[in-house]
């Protein structure tokens, strides 16, 4: 049977089929797999010509299919090392039963809805397992923040292609776990997988869509967004990449946080690029309690990725970032009308002239 019909079988007759292989339970996992296989597409067609009262006693369409094959009508007991696979096919079985049975249960066809929805589950899976290979290793792990498209020192896109299709020859069941879908550990293995990724849809959700970013992006919906307007600090209609603050003596300092009147940071345009040469760069950020920040000044500026984006091994690389030269050697001193006014530095003081002697 091919796999549309398969995913076309309603939960009764999956319950149904369920109970069948529970009766099977002596035989190998190929052997179970071998009888039952296709099963719940024929049986199907079968309710849907003559009603769900077409499918009988699920015991006594055990020995039948058990007889058939060559072996005793009636199951014989399952051998001890068998015992723990049972009790977990039985277990998972019962666990989709009552979940089948809940599903059919309400309004709207919501059975239909899944089945129709599970190959974007497939791809988003993939695209959530590059992510969270990028959180612990790649740019997450640096605290650069993810991209949409996994960064992965460049291989982001490439790589998201092809898990993307090994995920859904894997839902189809062409790639893995094939006829091995029987065997319980693969189950237990197949559902630990699934719940993972479903664990970690808010943590890189999070990652990738942050509050800095959806200020940068969608301003008129953030609390604060003037301080992170598109384009980041502008002056007189230009982009700024970068702030050299000085103190009030005119010496450059290093490490300066700003804010804006709200307790707001003011950052500059955290995206944006710039070329010197044939050589592209962008700002890296400071980091505070591991959590990147763009409104600390001077930013060391760095070479930009493979993917036009910062490069997530940038700091541990031959050429790592660092703070450009600052544009003034000095500044003017300056200060308020109401600060003293500075002491005159002593004359230096000269020895007396000697008379010239005679």
């Amino acid at each position: 049977m091919n796999d549309t019909a398969k995913l076309e079988v309603r939960p009764g007759v999956a319950e149904f089929v369920e109970q069948v292989r529970a009766r099977l339970a002596d035989l190998t996992a190929e052997e179970r797999t071998e009888l039952t296989d296709g099963l719940g597409a024929d049986l199907h067609e079968l309710v849907a010509e003559r009603g769900p009262e077409a499918l009988g006693d699920p015991t006594a369409y055990a020995a039948e299919l058990r007889a058939a094959a060559g072996f005793s009508p009636t199951m014989g007991k399952v051998r001890d090392k068998r015992e723990l696979s049972a009790a977990i096919h039985a277990a998972l079985d019962s666990a989709r039963g009552k979940w089948d049975a809940l599903v059919e249960g309400l309004p709207g066809d919501p059975w239909g809805l899944i089945q129709a929805v599970r190959p974007a589950w497939w791809i988003l899976r993939a695209w959530l397992a590059l992510q969270l290979v990028d959180l612990v290793w790649g740019n997450g792990g640096l605290n650069l923040g993810l991209s949409v498209v996994p960064s992965l020192l460049g291989w982001g896109a490439p790589l998201l292609a092809v898990a993307s299709i090994v995920s859904v020859q894997i839902g189809r069941g062409k790639l893995w776990p094939g006829k091995a879908r029987g065997n319980a550990a693969v189950r237990l293995l197949l559902l630990a997988l699934n719940a993972v990724a479903i664990a970690v849809i808010p943590v890189t959700f999070t990652s990738v869509f942050t509050p800095a970013k959806a200020s940068i992006w969608y301003p008129e919906l953030t609390d604060g967004g003037s301080a992170h307007l598109e384009g980041g600090i502008q002056v007189d209609g230009r982009n700024v990449t970068n702030l050299f603050p000085y103190d009030a003596s005119g010496k450059p300092l290093k490490g300066v946080q700003l804010f804006d009147q709200d307790g707001q940071p003011v950052s500059i345009d955290e995206s944006r690029m710039w070329d010197e040469g044939e050589e592209l760069f962008i700002g890296y950020p400071w980091l505070s309690n591991g959590e990147a920040r763009f409104n600390v000044f001077p930013v060391p500026e760095g070479h930009v990725g493979a993917m036009e984006e910062r490069d997530a091994s940038a700091w541990t690389s031959d050429n790592p970032p660092a703070i450009p030269a600052y544009p003034l050697e000095s500044a003017p001193e300056v200060g308020l009308p109401t600060d003293p006014e500075p002491a005159a530095a002593p004359e230096p003081a000269t020895a007396p002239k000697q008379k010239a002697g005679r």
